[in-house]
Parts: C-alpha cells; sequence; structure tokens
C-alpha cells in the first residue's frame, strides 16, 4: 500500500524485466537463496492494475467504500479508461494484442462500482460490454481502441462469465432499467 498516496500498489520487490535491468529507477537489491545470489527487483510497482480491485471484489477484504479500495478504484478508471472507445485497459502500458480496453475489465470495475452503490456507473459498463458484442450476442476479449468493435478472441468464456454476474448482481439491486441505450 502506498500510505501517502492512500491507495494499493500492484506488487512490491518483483522482477519485471526478467532479462534484464529494471524499468524503473527505483529498484533494491535482494539476496535470493543461500548461496548469495542477488536479483534486481522493483521497490515497487505503482502502475494501475484492474486485478487491484479484487482486495474488493471478489475477495471482500475491503469494503469498496473503504477510502484505501476508494481511492484505488478511482484512480484504476481514471488511468484505465480508454477515451476513444470506452471500456477499461487491464493495466497501464498493457500492449498485448495491440492494447485495446478489455469486457472482462470494464465488466469487473461494474462490478466494483454496485457493490459501492454506484449503481448508473456500474449501468454505463455494462451497457458498453453489451454494445461491444457480436452480432450474434458473443463477447469478445477486447474490444477496438479505436472504434469499439470486438476483437481478438472471439467468443470468451470469462466475457461471457463475467457478464452473468453483473447482470445477475444489477437485477438484484433493480439497476437493469432499461437496456436500450438513450
Amino acid at each position: 500500500m502506498d500510505n501517502a498516496k492512500g491507495i494499493f500498489l500492484r506488487s512490491i520487490r518483483t522482477k519485471l524485466n526478467p532479462w534484464g535491468s529494471e524499468p524503473c529507477a527505483d529498484t533494491v537489491i535482494i539476496t535470493v537463496n543461500p548461496k548469495g545470489y542477488t536479483r534486481e527487483v522493483s521497490a515497487f510497482d505503482g502502475k494501475m492494475d484492474i486485478s487491484l480491485l479484487g482486495a474488493a471484489v471478489p475477495f471482500g477484504i475491503y469494503e469498496p467504500g473503504h477510502p484505501v479500495m476508494r481511492n484505488t478504484a478511482e484512480k484504476v478508471e481514471k488511468l484505465l479508461y480508454c477515451e476513444k472507445a470506452g471500456g477499461i485497459y487491464r493495466y497501464q502500458e498493457d500492449g498485448y494484442a495491440g492494447g485495446n480496453p478489455w469486457v472482462v475489465a470494464t465488466l469487473w470495475l461494474a462490478m466494483y462500482h454496485i457493490r459501492a452503490g454506484n449503481i448508473e456507473k456500474a449501468r454505463e459498463y455494462f451497457h458498453w460490454s453489451v454494445e461491444c458484442a457480436t452480432p450474434l450476442g458473443f463477447l469478445p476479449e477486447q474490444a477496438g481502441k479505436n472504434d469499439g468493435k470486438p476483437c481478438w478472441v472471439i467468443p470468451l468464456t470469462w466475457s461471457h462469465a463475467m457478464f452473468v454476474l453483473v447482470l445477475k448482481e444489477l437485477a438484484e439491486k433493480g439497476g437493469i432499467g432499461d437496456m436500450q441505450r438513450g
């Protein structure tokens, strides 16, 4: 946890670059075995990552309204939101398959918002995922960062699974409303 910023950190003392020097200046050398071998590791990795929401959703270690959880979720949303196409990236500087927003990441943030009582925000992200579906209703792994069209793996089981979980929680909270946007 970064106490000064009031947010969770992605990791501490992690080897981020297995082939060379760490990509940040804030590194430490740790001894990795009794023979004295050492490894350069990042003292901390402060990149925002959708998985930081896991402390609240699904693991329930922190309540969604806890100040550190809320600050972390706000920073995740601010830094990982795709301005052009909507949706949420998995983590900062994610370049996998072109670096697009992910349906499962967006729905994860929707689930956080449901549990935090922000039903309207959750609905926005839920509707975004609906708009990313193919004409046959299949949800992709990712949506194009420029146009929001389905891309990469189609269909993707975990996108559908998270869709069902979010739909169920929205229905329980009375947040389904009109499924037509507008």
